[in-house]
């Protein structure tokens, strides 16, 4: 182990986080009804399709809300289903330097 004193590196906001949520459709009104974020496409029709739904969260955030899947696993023994995305929050850091 090295006895060098580490900084940690300097952040100055987050750029993107990606939430997985049942309806991105019903996500995104509640982030614009409530921090009055926008969709970074405003034209897209938003509905129990949509997949993923970019939206401006202040002047260098994306909010990104993308709709849980199923994710179906088959081994030798059994079958089972799991929910993809249920516990995943990625955040990326802008840096000052």
């Amino acid at each position: 182990m090295s006895n060098v004193a580490t900084m940690p590196p300097r952040v100055n906001g987050i750029l993107e986080t990606s939430l997985y949520v049942e309806s991105p459709a019903r996500s995104a009104e509640f982030y614009r009804r409530v921090f009055g974020f926008e969709p970074l496409e405003p034209g897209e029709p938003l509905n129990d399709e949509t997949r993923l739904c970019p939206m401006r969260a202040g002047d260098r955030s994306v909010l990104l809300l993308f709709k849980k899947a199923l994710l179906l696993i088959r081994t030798p023994s059994a079958q089972f289903t799991s929910r993809l995305g249920s516990l995943v929050v990625i955040c990326l850091l802008g840096n000052a330097g």
